[in-house]
């Protein structure tokens, strides 16, 4: 009796004490199956034994059904049945679905308007899930800033954090006033009095 083999019985007949050789064939009760995944790498469990990373091959095998599964970080589990009959030589294949990934937003300031490839999707600070892996064209914008656009890579099964700090938007603004000393505001905030001979110089 061997593991991996069927047990067999014999009629030995001794004749005095001499020596006797025998030779016993023993039939296999096993398969061998070589595991392959996409992409390679996977960790492979036979009935919840890891028997290492694909591609694999194991031999011996036990007749009967087996479970089956391919494991592998950012990739969803794959789990499959696997029949062994007596002397089977087999392949088995796995194509793994990767995990979507997650991609979160912060804006400097806040409430910056977001949008990917093109697409408006809310205001900063904002989480994007379910994303499939993949590049992704991010463009920021808020008022008084210049706007900053960005490729930004989501992995599988990974949260993705990007910052977009913004620079103000300024300029120079002359501003003459008939007669001189007249107050200034701009979006509501003083800027002072006009100067004397009718000019301000003001930067926003």
């Amino acid at each position: 009796d061997l593991s991996g083999f069927s047990p067999r019985e014999i009629v030995i007949d001794t004749e005095d004490r001499r020596p006797q050789r025998y030779l016993v064939s023993l039939a296999s009760d096993s398969g061998k199956v070589t595991f392959n995944s996409t992409p390679s790498g996977a960790s492979v469990f036979i009935d919840g034994r890891n028997i290492g990373n694909t591609p694999v091959t194991q031999d011996r095998i036990a007749k009967g059904s087996h479970e089956v599964e391919f494991r592998m970080d950012g990739f969803a589990d794959y789990k499959e049945s696997l029949t062994i009959q007596s002397g089977t030589v087999d392949t088995m294949n796995a194509a793994l679905d990767p995990k979507p990934g997650s991609l979160r937003i912060v804006t400097i300031p806040d409430g910056a308007r977001v949008c990917v490839n093109n697409e408006f999707r809310g205001e900063a600070p904002i989480e994007l899930t379910d994303l499939a892996p993949g590049d992704y064209r991010v463009r920021t914008e808020v008022e008084g800033y210049e706007p900053d656009v960005k490729t930004v890579t989501v992995q599988n099964g990974r949260e993705t954090i990007e910052e977009f700090r913004f620079i103000k938007n300024s300029g120079t603004l002359q501003l003459s006033t008939v007669p001189a000393g007249v107050q200034v505001f701009i979006d509501g905030q003083s800027h002072g009095d006009s100067k004397a001979r009718g000019a301000n110089t003001l930067s926003e």
